[in-house]
């Protein structure tokens, strides 16, 4: 009797004793638990703190990126805006010269017009330059001066491409050369001669002067032509001044760490301007021949409608790359 009643103190006590255990372990797991969602919470805090943190020194150095942007952007705005403010005096007096000039190269072709033609010469003449203009509208905004007088210098050469008839073109003539097979253009010259409206125009005028009479011509409106020369090589200088400034500009931004290209809206128009600058100072028809003391050249009409054309590009920059995407009348607010 005394043995059983030891045995059950016995498992009573280790009863007790797994209770106590248990009970322990659940107390330490529970701590523990506490302890992870504590630390958890706090690894969760400290994550947020640290995205916080990077975001702050993302916003410090956006920053100090837009303030040296500014800086730089200060330095050169300055010089820019001296420079187009010069520029825009510079650009309206040659705007307004080659518009006088090639106005009188206009009216001069009634003095030659006996209304034989189904159009009159001067609306020929007209739709020769808008043509062209039109057809070069992408190179105006994108190509170098040098290129676009290299280019347009072809017009010049005219004459030799297309043949004076020996006799009036004849409704067959027509036929056929609307309807012969023409190879797709690659070349801006191509794409200019396919273009029937210029085509046509061009044999309009061609076909009712006489060698004789194209010479004459020449030597008449010849003057008109030297008049833009006189203003344009008093102005030449000057414009090659502006283009200095503006390349000795971007030399120093080499320097910087930002190039000037990457300053929003302040970038492009820079670039813009000193590549029109660069186009003015070669837009000029000043390599065709003069009549003096020597009769003027074979390609006496080619020469004029040469002349014509850069003087009508000259006078409205304002719409060159007028065909380009996002293009508007503020992209030149010298002109």
């Amino acid at each position: 009797m005394n043995i059983l009643t030891d045995n059950q103190t016995i498992n009573t006590g280790l009863a007790g004793i797994s209770i106590f255990f248990a009970f322990l372990s659940y107390r330490i797991a529970r701590k523990a638990t506490k302890d992870s969602y504590r630390h958890q919470k706090l690894t969760a805090k400290f994550h947020e703190m640290s995205i916080q943190y990077q975001a702050l020194a993302l916003q410090y150095q956006e920053l100090a990126s837009q303030k040296n942007l500014f800086e730089i952007s200060r330095h050169h705005q300055q010089t820019l805006h001296e420079v187009t403010d010069e520029l825009r005096i510079i650009m309206r007096e040659l705007m307004t010269t080659a518009s006088k000039t090639r106005n009188k190269i206009y009216y001069h072709f009634n003095d030659y017009d006996h209304h034989s033609a189904e159009r009159s010469l001067r609306h020929c003449f007209g739709d020769i330059n808008k043509i062209v203009m039109a057809t070069f509208d992408k190179q105006l905004d994108r190509q170098s001066g040098q290129y676009l007088i290299d280019q347009l210098s072809k017009l010049t050469r005219i004459e030799e491409d297309i043949q004076r008839p020996s006799s009036k073109e004849t409704l067959w003539d027509k036929l056929v050369f609307f309807f012969k097979d023409k190879p797709k253009p690659a070349y801006t010259k191509d794409i200019l001669y396919a273009n029937p409206l210029f085509y046509k125009s061009i044999k309009t005028i061609l076909d009712a002067f006489t060698v004789d009479q194209s010479r004459k011509f020449y030597s008449e409106t010849y003057p008109y032509i030297e008049e833009y020369l006189e203003v344009h090589n008093k102005f030449k200088k000057q414009l090659e001044s502006l283009e200095s400034r503006l390349s000795k500009a971007q030399e120093e931004n080499r320097r910087e760490p930002f190039e000037i290209k990457q300053i929003p809206n302040f970038g492009v128009f820079f670039i813009r301007t000193k590549a029109d600058i660069t186009r003015m100072i070669h837009l000029c028809p000043r390599f065709i021949p003069t009549p003096e003391g020597q009769l003027p050249p074979p390609n006496c009409l080619s020469n004029i409608i040469f002349a014509g054309t850069i003087l009508y590009i000259v006078a409205h920059p304002q719409l060159w790359g007028q065909t380009q995407q996002n293009w508007t009348h503020k992209w030149r607010p010298y002109t």
